[in-house]
C-alpha cells in the first residue's frame, strides 16, 4: 500500500511540476498547491491532467478540497 501511494504521489508531483515549470523535487506533497501561485485556469490543467493520467473524473468540488499532492 505504501508503495502505490509513494507512485501516486510521484506521477502528481510529476503532473504538477510540469505544468507550473518547476523542478519536480521543488513540489512538496505536503505543501498546499495555492503555495505555488496557481490560478483557476492552472488548476483545471491539473485537473485535467490528473484525469488523463489516473483514468478517472475529478469534480471540481472534490479538486478544491485537496490541494495538496498527498
Amino acid at each position: 500500500m505504501a508503495k502505490t501511494r509513494k507512485s501516486l504521489e510521484q506521477k502528481i508531483r510529476r503532473i504538477l511540476a510540469k505544468l507550473i515549470h518547476v523542478e519536480e523535487e521543488a513540489i512538496e506533497v505536503d505543501e498546499d498547491w495555492n503555495e505555488y501561485g496557481i490560478d483557476a485556469v492552472q488548476l483545471t490543467a491539473i485537473q485535467l491532467k490528473i484525469q488523463e493520467e489516473f483514468n478517472f473524473k475529478i469534480r471540481m468540488e472534490e479538486q478544491s478540497r485537496y490541494s495538496i499532492a498527498r
